[in-house]
C-alpha cells in the first residue's frame, strides 16, 4: 500500500506538470487516506500564485539585496581600515611613551618623547606628525637615544598648536582635541614638540593628552587631518599612568 500511495502522489505530481486537465483527473483519482494531505499541499503550492513570489518579484528583491550589501560592505571597509590604522597608531604612541618612561627610570635622567611638528624649509614634510624620537641629556644637550619611530601610514599625531594644523576646507578642529605637548623647540629637522618623563616615572608639566588622527597624505606635501571625529587618545596622568581610550 505504501508503494501504491507513493506512486499515486508521483502520478499526481506528473499530471500537475502536464497541465490543469491532467492534474484534475489524476489527483481526483488518487485514493483517500494518508496521501490526501500531501496531494492537497502539492496541488495548492504549484497552482496558487498567492502562496509564493513571482519570478519578477524575486529578481527585484535579490537585486535590491545585492545593491544594499555592496554599499554596506564598501562603507564598512573604508571605516574599518581607518579604525584599524588609528588603533595601531594609538598602540604605537602608547608603547613609545612607556619606553620613554622606562628609559628615564632605568637611566635615572629626564627622557623626552619628541615629535616632528614643523619640517625645516626645503625638507620633506611627509614625516610631520608621524616620526617620533626618544631624547636624553648628554652634557647640556638633548641627543637621540634611538632611531626615529613612525606611526602607521594614514595617521598623524595632532600638534598642540592650532597654527600647526593643516585641515581640508570647511573642517574645524576643537581646542579640546589638540595634543598637550611642550614646545615647540628647534630641532635638526625643523621644530619639535615633546613630553618629558622624570626619573621617578612622572610626566613634567602635569596631566597630558596625546591625540592621533586620520590624515590625507600626498607626496611632497604636509599631511592634512581629515576629521575630528576620527581620532584616538592616549592620556598620561601627573603620576605617569598611561591610558588609551577612544577620545
Amino acid at each position: 500500500m505504501a508503494v501504491t500511495g507513493f506512486g499515486t502522489v508521483g502520478a499526481c505530481l506528473q499530471a500537475i506538470r502536464s497541465g490543469p486537465r491532467e492534474q484534475s483527473i489524476a489527483c481526483k483519482q488518487a485514493p483517500t487516506g494518508a496521501d490526501d494531505s500531501k496531494l492537497s499541499t502539492i496541488s495548492s503550492w504549484v497552482t496558487n500564485p498567492a502562496m509564493g513570489f513571482t519570478l519578477v518579484e524575486l529578481t527585484a528583491v535579490i537585486g535590491l539585496m545585492i545593491v544594499l550589501t555592496a554599499s554596506i560592505s564598501l562603507a564598512f571597509r573604508r571605516e574599518g581600515n581607518a579604525g584599524v590604522a588609528l588603533r595601531a597608531a594609538q598602540r604605537e604612541i602608547g608603547a613609545a611613551l612607556r619606553l620613554a618612561q622606562r628609559t628615564a627610570s632605568a637611566r635615572q635622567m629626564p627622557v623626552r618623547l619628541g615629535v616632528l611638528t614643523q619640517p625645516a624649509p626645503g625638507a620633506d614634510p611627509g614625516g610631520t606628525g608621524r616620526q617620533w624620537w626618544l631624547l636624553g641629556v648628554e652634557g647640556s644637550n638633548w641627543v637621540r637615544l634611538r632611531e626615529a619611530g613612525e606611526l602607521p601610514p594614514g595617521t598623524r599625531l595632532v600638534p598642540s598648536e592650532k597654527s600647526g594644523l593643516r585641515l581640508p576646507t570647511g573642517v574645524t578642529w576643537p581646542e579640546e582635541l589638540l595634543s598637550q605637548f611642550e614646545g615647540p623647540v628647534a630641532w635638526e629637522d625643523g621644530a619639535m614638540e615633546y613630553l618629558e618623563f622624570r626619573p621617578d616615572g612622572s610626566v613634567a608639566g602635569g596631566p597630558r593628552r596625546i591625540v592621533v588622527a586620520v590624515a590625507d597624505e600626498a607626496p611632497g606635501q604636509a599631511p592634512r587631518l581629515v576629521d575630528p571625529a576620527a581620532i584616538r587618545v592616549v592620556r598620561i596622568t601627573a603620576g605617569g599612568r598611561i591610558e588609551e581610550d577612544g577620545r
